[in-house]
């Protein structure tokens, strides 16, 4: 059986470059020279569920990230929102070993760089997974 969190981000991250993508290359480990915009895949955990009956049912919190020196922060919120939309409530296959259950969008927030000119937004989400 896979780890439920590499499940979910092989899911996010089909589900994020299918038809036109969101606006921004999507990396899991961002390499130096990269221009932005982009966005890059944050953490993932995995909280199983307390009662016993349960069986392996849990949660995965996760984060994502995107970046932008465009002036302002109109194109990371637009990126941000073009993720949203995309993921939100989404049907999404988690292969034969988890099933999700569902894909909800918790919050965003905008975190100011050291930089003074990038523009970072960082969005949750919280999918409740079910062993298949």
């Amino acid at each position: 059986m896979i780890e439920p969190t590499y499940a979910l981000q092989v899911a996010m991250t089909a589900a994020l470059k299918a038809g036109q993508g969101v606006g921004a290359p999507l990396f899991d480990r961002v390499p130096v020279t990269t221009p932005d915009p982009y966005v890059s895949l944050g953490d993932h955990r995995f909280v199983p569920a307390a009662a016993d009956c349960l069986d392996r049912l849990g949660a995965v919190h996760s984060t994502l990230h995107v970046f932008s020196t465009a002036y302002g922060s109109k194109e990371a919120r637009a990126i941000a929102g073009a993720i949203i939309d995309r993921l939100d409530h989404a049907v999404i296959d988690l292969g034969p070993d988890w099933g999700a259950i569902e894909i909800a969008f918790t919050g965003s927030r905008i975190v100011p760089e050291p930089d003074g000119k990038t523009s970072h937004v960082v969005i949750t989400f919280t999918t409740l997974l079910d062993p298949a």
